[in-house]
């Protein structure tokens, strides 16, 4: 029987209940803990943490919860996730690393503390160097939108033109944000003059274009949905390696193909503390990708809009290190004190 949105919301409570628990201390864990037994199998006696650098109810929190589901299914343990939200992840991983390496020590950690949080925040250096990575949980890309009706562009290149004689206002988040870096890079590469109208979310940078404040806004590709159904908003490009397909019966071309070398996608991954052994970690993730066939997680994540990523924590690194490169040579080429202020 398909799961309600109601009942959705009684499986997120469940876990969002063990939030209030305290977590395993920083002691040593036993071996059981640490290492796969000898039927090639985890099998944890105690609790699994996690940490979440986001607020309670957010997708990620979301996301995050039904995974944990599966785990407490999986391994007969509670999974306590922890909303350790502020200083762009920094308290949440600061508490990772006060604790002994273990894959019952988690997090969820977001591209941006290893990318674009550095370059904008000097005091938090962040390297994925020194965590180990179980796999990705989410990934999203980043769409171009325009107003068609308000503002009569219907293609990248109409708005390229349009940069040439008028200002572009273009929302996106405040800089040190991912969309705020994609707009400058995009039409600084395009060479037209862009001001950013800076929101505080994907669902405001739409509304803003949809009301005509902004010429175009770069959001997240969910962000834009609702939009792009009812045909109120155009989607011009992407800014992801390959083209983009998750809106029914479109393909959104790339920025890449058209000529701009900006690509950047969000990717919210599990990771653990440095020295946890991969083997574990990798098993863990294994489990993950054999729940998420189940019929459960089917419906869990279809009534939370959740689509999932498979990226191993190889695939993880190198989206990470692909990522880096473009934020600091972005950052280096478009940024200046004033643009910071």
């Amino acid at each position: 029987m398909k799961l309600s949105k109601k009942l959705l919301a009684l499986v997120l409570a469940g876990t969002m209940a063990l939030s209030s628990l305290t977590a395993c201390g920083g002691g040593a864990q036993n071996d059981a803990n640490n290492t796969l037994g000898e039927d090639g199998e985890w099998h944890p006696t105690t609790s699994i943490n996690i940490r979440v650098p986001f607020a309670a109810g957010g997708s990620a929190d979301t996301i995050c919860r039904i995974a944990a589901k599966g785990m407490e299914q999986k391994y007969g343990q509670s999974v306590i996730v922890n909303n350790l939200t502020g200083a762009n992840g920094a308290i949440a991983i600061n508490d990772l690393d006060s604790k002994d390496a273990s894959p019952t020590e988690l997090m969820v950690a977001g591209i941006a503390l290893f990318t674009l949080t550095p370059l904008f925040s000097p005091d938090i250096q962040m390297n994925l160097d020194d965590y180990e990575v179980v796999g990705s949980l989410v990934s999203d890309d980043f769409i171009l939108l325009t107003n068609p009706a308000k503002s009569g562009i219907e293609d990248v290149e109409g708005l390229i033109e349009y940069g040439k004689t008028q200002r572009i206002i273009c929302s996106a988040n405040a800089a040190g944000g991912a969309t705020h870096m994609l707009a400058k890079a995009f039409f600084g590469e395009a060479g037209v003059d862009c001001e950013v109208l800076a929101a505080d979310s994907g669902a405001q940078n739409a509304l803003a274009v949809a009301s005509g404040d902004a010429v175009c806004a770069i959001v997240a590709a969910s962000a834009a949905t609702q939009y792009i159904e009812d045909g109120s908003l155009k989607a011009l490009a992407c800014f992801s390696p390959e083209p983009f397909t998750g809106y029914e019966g479109l393909t959104i071309p790339t920025v890449k193909d058209m000529g701009y070398d900006v690509v950047f996608k969000s990717c919210n991954f599990l990771i653990a503390k440095k020295g946890t052994d991969q083997a574990v970690l990798d098993k863990i993730y294994s489990d993950m990708l054999e729940y998420r066939e189940s019929e459960e997680f089917q419906e869990l994540a279809a009534n939370a809009a959740y689509i999932p990523d498979n990226q191993n924590a190889e695939q993880v690194r190198q989206t990470v290190a692909d990522a880096k490169e473009f934020c600091e040579n972005a950052f280096a080429t478009y940024y200046d004190d004033q643009t910071l202020q």
